[in-house]
Formats: C-alpha cells, sequence, structure tokens
C-alpha cells in the first residue's frame, strides 16, 4: 500500500522522490502534519488535497483492521485457553 501511494505521490502529485513521498505518507498515516503536507503541495498542484485525504482514509481503514482483527483473534481464542486450564489432564 505504501509503496504504490509513493509511486501515485512521486509521479502524479508532485513528492520530489519516491523516499520523500514513502517517508511523507507514512507520517500521513499517523496524521502528522497533514496539513502542512497539503498546504506544500497544493501550490504546484492544486488537487493534491484529494489524493492526500484520500491515501489517509485507505490507511486509516488498514490500521483499523488490523486493530480489529486482533481483538478477535484474542476473543476467539479466549474460550479455548479457558477450556484447558478447567482440564489440564485430557487432551484438547
Amino acid at each position: 500500500m505504501f509503496y504504490i501511494g509513493a509511486v501515485v505521490g512521486t509521479t502524479l502529485v508532485g513528492f520530489r522522490n519516491l523516499g520523500e513521498s514513502a517517508l511523507s505518507l507514512f507520517a500521513l498515516t499517523q496524521f502528522d502534519n497533514w496539513g502542512e503536507t497539503v498546504m506544500g503541495l497544493s501550490a504546484h498542484h492544486p488537487f493534491a488535497w484529494a489524493f492526500v485525504l484520500g491515501f489517509t482514509i485507505v490507511a486509516a481503514f488498514a490500521v483499523l483492521n488490523l486493530f480489529v482483527g486482533v481483538i478477535v483473534e484474542a476473543v476467539q481464542q479466549a474460550p479455548h485457553a479457558a477450556l484447558r486450564a478447567a482440564a489440564p489432564g485430557e487432551a484438547p
């Protein structure tokens, strides 16, 4: 996701190189300095805000999906662990 976003950011939006684009997108994922990033890009590319907003929404959804997956996995494993603790001599 970051590499594709970095390539798009470099070719279409106006980041100087792939490294700067990837680092800026990583900072945007953490909601860090997104206002300054948009203002800097909007000077040369008026529709850069659409790319930044779209990438931020997709990245936030991906991170939220990871957290939900970890929580669901922990909740599903809890009954199995409780059953193993209740009957230590039996095989599962």
